[in-house]
């Protein structure tokens, strides 16, 4: 059945026989009663002679069955309907989700979309018009039209496709409905309800009801402890309406801070390590090998526990990371010694890694800075590249006159210096500084595909979209870098504060400076263990590339040794280079005898060059001076009868072999 088909006038007349019931005569009368035909008078045990006297039943000649008056048939009918589904005692997704079921047909599951509707099994439908149902837009476009004429459309359009369409009188009388009841606690007594129209109106109230039932902005059930029908809007929708806008979050107070261009010093050190030889990596994921991850793992700079949840992508070891964006960004290339899959470093590699801090962190974030995305990309049509917004929207394409960046930078650089929590501040910018919602008209249409596919009105998908997407560029592009500050309160609450670095990068116009750690004294011991009064990411990174990590700081932090610093030289690093690396970041002067080590190790270094090559010898020097005026410019002549060839292509061997067949050689 439908509650919006049947004549509602019937139970008007009924209710007040039904609220001078017990609830346990109630209970006995919607679940023991038979609609049609005869009950057992014994099943209502001494209910049925009460159920009489209220006029909803009568007994037969014998006082052993009863049946009910034809005029209750339909009374009962509605309150067993709202007993089935109480939606309004346990607003449940589920729970919506069987209400449609029952009450909606397929064709007026369609029209409550309003526009295309969803394909697919009709459970997935009904799932995704509940979800229609329980967000912000449904209610407001009822209550808060732009226009007379929306407000008709929105009504006609919705309240079934084969009733015919609605005056503005008659809208406004859906709409005043469901505003009456909104104000009250989001439910009335349908009693109360219709106590406030006189009997003559009863026929108009009916009709407003069934349209509101219709269109589902209101819903009947039964109080579960009084079995009384109510009449309320769906309460989740009703408390996002109430809910007030979210305030700018305010200044807080933290005790605990980090804040380091993490992701910069983690490339520094997984680049360090693979220019001084090609690494071995994984064939299905271009990971490098456990083994080998962990021990660079060791000497990266630690992130506190509190902060790694919003520091580091916990799905994926940081060398990992480190490795994807070295190769997404050319420092890093695939190459292959045999079958074995290896990356190494490039030309662009080793040029970034001889920069000093400052200036690799500017190479990194200068792309992104001058990047001319003002939207992000579609996921229908994402290119891949190395954008400013870092996730792409599930969106057909749009206008290029739409300006997302603008927005989104003036707030995160309105923000200051000052730490603000982070919750708060998503929160914030979904709600009140959305560009999203703002291009609606241009927007609709090209979200329709997922709106549709799950089931959101636009409001809500438009804020939980710009809510992921300003964290994204918080998570992947300012705190990663240098560019924001992580903090947490003394309740555990996080908070953020944008850097001199994160302000360049969301397009301040000034001069990028790297602010590197507070001052934290650093001791390099004769004995080659390096000890720190304070943590300090940067200067961290810098001593992780001459020394071996053997805990975290405060504390004894690294110690010299020579694999280390053999090590830094294989990456590139000259000797003079190694001592002013590890005095950069020492406080105090370096021990003689430290620099005289360093100096000594470094020194110690002798440089060779390995290159595959094919041996060719031949039997004697007359066969040797015919087969050299055959072989390429880069071959080498080693002894009288033996040469040295390039690595030859299977064009270029074949092309080797036939000039010398034609000259009488032949190739054992």
């Amino acid at each position: 059945m439908k509650l919006f088909d049947e004549n509602w006038s019937a139970l008007f007349a009924v209710l007040p026989q039904w609220e001078q019931l017990t609830p346990i005569q109630r209970g006995v009368a919607v679940t023991q009663i038979a609609l049609h035909g005869y009950t057992a008078a014994a099943k209502l045990h001494d209910c049925a002679s009460v159920l009489e006297a209220a006029g909803l039943l009568s007994f037969d000649r014998e006082k052993r069955r009863v049946s009910l008056l034809p005029e209750q048939r339909v009374a009962l009918k509605l309150l067993r309907a709202m007993h089935r589904h109480p939606v309004l005692e346990a607003p449940t997704e589920l729970g919506l989700q069987r209400y449609i079921e029952e009450h909606f047909s397929t064709e007026e599951v369609q029209a409550l979309f309003a526009t295309t509707a969803p394909r697919g099994h009709a459970a997935h439908v009904r799932l995704l018009l509940a979800r229609r149902l329980s967000g912000l837009s449904w209610l407001r476009g009822l209550l808060h039209p732009e226009s007379e004429q929306q407000l008709v459309n929105w009504v006609s359009s919705r309240h079934g496709p084969h009733r015919a369409g609605v005056s503005l009188p008659e809208a406004q009388r859906v709409r005043a409905l469901v505003e009456m009841v909104a104000s009250t606690e989001g439910t009335m007594p349908l009693a109360q309800l219709v106590a406030c129209v006189p009997d003559a109106q009863w026929a108009v109230l009916q009709e407003d009801l069934r349209r509101a039932l219709a269109c589902g902005v209101l819903f009947a059930s039964l109080d579960r402890h009084t079995l009384l029908p109510r009449v309320g809007v769906w309460g989740p929708a009703l408390d996002l309406l109430r809910k007030p806008a979210t305030p700018r979050p305010p200044a807080l107070d933290v005790v605990e801070r980090f804040g380091a261009a993490i992701m910069m010093d983690d490339m520094t050190t997984v680049l360090a390590e693979i220019a001084a030889a090609p690494a071995r990596v994984r064939a299905a994921d271009r990971a490098l090998f456990a083994r080998h991850a962990s021990q660079i793992e060791a000497r990266l700079a630690p992130v506190p526990a509190w902060a790694a949840v919003m520091m580091l992508d916990l799905d994926h070891s940081r060398v990992d990371v480190a490795v994807s964006q070295l190769l997404h960004r050319r420092f890093l290339a695939e190459a292959r010694q045999t079958d074995t899959p290896m990356v190494a470093i490039t030309a662009a590699g080793r040029s970034w890694l001889a920069l000093t801090g400052a200036q690799r962190l500017h190479a990194l974030l200068a792309p992104l800075r001058d990047d001319e995305q003002r939207v992000p990309e579609s996921a229908w049509y994402d290119t891949g590249g190395l954008h400013f917004f870092p996730l792409p929207l599930p969106w057909y394409r749009v206008s290029d006159t739409l300006d997302f960046r603008t927005p989104l930078q003036a707030v995160l650089r309105g923000l200051g210096n000052g730490f603000v929590d982070l919750e708060g501040l998503l929160q914030w910018c979904a709600e009140t500084e959305n560009p999203l919602l703002a291009s609606a008209a241009e927007l609709k249409p090209a979200l329709e595909y997922e709106l549709t596919r799950q089931g959101l009105d636009f409001e809500a998908a438009a804020r939980g979209l710009w809510f992921n997407l300003v964290k994204s560029v918080i998570d992947l592009r300012l705190l990663p870098f240098g560019g924001a500050q992580l903090g947490r309160t003394a309740e555990g609450r996080l908070a953020i504060a944008i850097t001199p670095v994160g302000q360049w990068l969301l397009g301040e116009d000034r001069e990028f400076v790297y602010a590197q750690d507070a001052e934290v004294r650093v001791v390099v011991q004769p004995n080659f263990e390096v000890v720190m009064f304070g943590a300090a990411p940067v200067v961290e990174a810098a001593l992780a590339r001459v020394a071996d990590r053997v805990g975290p700081a405060p504390g004894l932090a690294f110690r010299i040794t020579r694999a280390s610093v053999l090590r830094a030289v294989h990456a590139g690093a000259t000797a003079e280079q190694v001592v002013e690396l590890l005095a950069s970041g020492a406080t105090d002067p370096l021990p003689a005898n430290v620099v005289h080590e360093l100096r000594a190790w470094a020194a110690s270094v002798r440089r060779a060059a390995l290159s595959p090559s094919v041996l060719l010898e031949v039997d004697d020097e007359a066969t040797a001076a015919a087969v050299m005026r055959l072989l390429p410019s880069e071959a080498r002549r080693l002894t009288p009868t033996c040469f040295a060839l390039p690595v030859l292509s299977a064009k270029q061997r074949a092309a080797l072999l036939k000039r010398l067949r034609e000259r009488g050689i032949l190739i054992s």
